[in-house]
């Protein structure tokens, strides 16, 4: 989903808020790689594994382009769509 840069856009501005998206698609495995790394001792501690995984994760920010008022007529809009839809199943 990372990938769907018109989905993370959306995200932010239904949600009113800031949206990251690391560069690094598979930072899954490389938080496995550092905890692992920390438990064997590679990191002195969790802040040293922090630092490491500082340098490797950069992100790319998705910021709400609409206004409050736009998220609250969508979100309404939302509630109507949701609202129509129920009740179609007959038995």
């Amino acid at each position: 989903m990372t990938q769907n840069t018109l989905m993370l856009q959306t995200q932010a501005d239904l949600m009113g808020s800031g949206v990251l998206k690391p560069e690094m698609v598979e930072v899954t495995a490389l938080g496995a790689a550092l905890a692992a790394g920390l438990a064997v001792g590679v990191f002195e501690d969790e802040h040293a594994m922090s630092n490491m995984s500082e340098k490797f994760i950069t992100y790319q920010a998705f910021e709400p382009q609409n206004t409050e008022e736009d998220r609250e007529l969508r979100m309404a809009r939302w509630k109507l769509a949701i609202e129509k839809s129920l009740g179609w199943e007959t038995q």
